[in-house]
């Protein structure tokens, strides 16, 4: 399992650097969503140019950035945003592959139509 990239490893559309720390990538991504291993090119591409963000359903702090893949299916990347002296920063909380969009969430960006 390699390391995951630099950080920050994007920054979202709205200028907010995101990190995604060594411990998370291995453990969280790597233990329970483990077709993500291969694809940190785009989760990264579903931070900086998502097709959909939606609002976390739970956590206010928290946005799901969606990228529309060749297959069909939403590369996802939840992203908790935090407030510090140094501004708004966002950290990768998980990433996983979605089939579809859940009905009710709350879309705040949408790129053409999902």
């Amino acid at each position: 399992m390699t390391e995951p990239f630099e950080d920050p490893i994007a920054v979202d559309r709205d200028g907010v650097p995101v990190s995604l720390a060594p411990d998370r990538w291995r453990t969280k991504i790597g233990g329970s969503h483990p077709e993500m291993l291969d694809r940190r090119a785009d989760m990264v591409h579903a931070i900086e140019l998502p097709d959909v963000v939606l609002q976390d359903r739970e956590f206010a702090r928290r946005r799901h950035h969606l990228w529309r893949d060749d297959s069909g299916a939403f590369v996802t990347v939840v992203v908790q945003y935090t407030y510090t002296e140094h501004g708004i920063v966002g950290t990768v909380v998980t990433a996983f592959i979605r089939r579809r969009l859940r009905s009710g969430d709350v879309i705040l960006f949408a790129r053409g139509t999902p």
